[in-house]
């Protein structure tokens, strides 16, 4: 593990405990349709994109959109996600993803568990933005730009603890266009 990823799971570990430390009220929250949230973590490039690009990091603001009938397990969420990676070679340069996705999210077991596991799949738009240090000796970049549809789908556990809600989710998302990028994204997030 290289300094730069311990530093980023460091960053996310301490996100998570100011996730944590923010009280929610779980009952309050439960019976609202609309539910803002926040989650980070770490992104793996896999595949062709694997070779490329390091370890990044997934930062993403949520918005959930509840059922009105209580009983029901589906949700949905829209989600706005951003996305740096390093180049495993400095010639290469920087990646970044922005992306919009709407999700449909299935959540197992019953409603008075402290933690519940879900499935989530969905599609949207990416834009994908490569940054490179130029050879015209002015010390310029480049950078290559594109936008195309994107799918992913992935599982989570949600966490209801005494009085606020959290969530530990890992995502394989599909990047299509003239060769389709891969990455996992993992992340911790809360609501409020």
């Amino acid at each position: 593990m290289t300094l730069r990823t311990l530093r980023l799971l460091l960053g996310v570990l301490s996100c998570a405990v100011v996730g944590v430390a923010v009280p929610q009220h779980i009952g309050a929250q439960q019976s609202r349709n609309v539910v803002l949230g926040f989650s980070g973590g770490a992104s793996l490039p896999s595949g062709d994109f694997g070779k490329l690009a390091s370890t990044g990091y997934d930062v993403s603001a949520n918005l959930y959109v509840n059922s009105r009938d209580t009983k029901k397990n589906l949700s949905f969420r829209g989600d706005f996600n951003y996305e740096h990676w390093s180049a495993k070679t400095k010639e290469l340069g920087t990646f970044r993803g922005i992306g919009f996705f709407g999700n449909g999210l299935y959540t197992l077991g019953n409603k008075n568990m402290s933690a519940r596991p879900y499935v989530i799949a969905g599609g949207g738009i990416h834009n994908f933005q490569r940054s490179f240090p130029t050879n015209t000796g002015d010390a310029g970049t480049g950078e290559v730009s594109d936008t195309k549809i994107a799918v992913q789908g992935g599982i989570g556990l949600q966490f209801y603890l005494q009085n606020f809600s959290t969530f530990l989710e890992g995502r394989y998302t599909v990047r299509f266009g003239e060769s389709r990028s891969y990455w996992i994204p993992i992340t911790f997030g809360f609501h409020f």
